[in-house]
């Protein structure tokens, strides 16, 4: 399958794998917050938005909303972080049982 692209423009950030949103907060202070903005989250976890979206649409992490904006808790956020799969010397993911 060949991939489209529009005239005059390339691919955008998430085609190209490029996570801009991890790095764009680095000096936020999370030690005292119970909940997170989706920016703040993935600032935190160094993950990019559509890496959070694609986990939220898996069911791996539970996200809220407060009106229109949309919130992790802390205690979730955390058992996201742990349920996450360990890495094997080999460099590839073993599955947790």
């Amino acid at each position: 399958m060949t991939e489209m692209k529009r005239p005059g423009r390339g691919l955008d950030t998430a085609a190209r794998g490029i996570c801009r949103s991890a790095n764009m907060e680095p000096n936020m202070d999370f030690s005292t917050r119970e909940a997170f903005a989706v920016r703040e989250f993935c600032a935190r976890y160094g993950i990019c938005r559509q890496t959070f979206y694609d986990e939220v649409k898996r069911g791996r992490i539970k996200a809220k909303k407060l009106g229109k904006k949309t919130v992790i808790l802390r205690s979730d956020a955390e058992k996201w972080a742990a349920s996450l799969p360990e890495l094997r010397a080999g460099g590839r993911e073993q599955a947790s049982t």
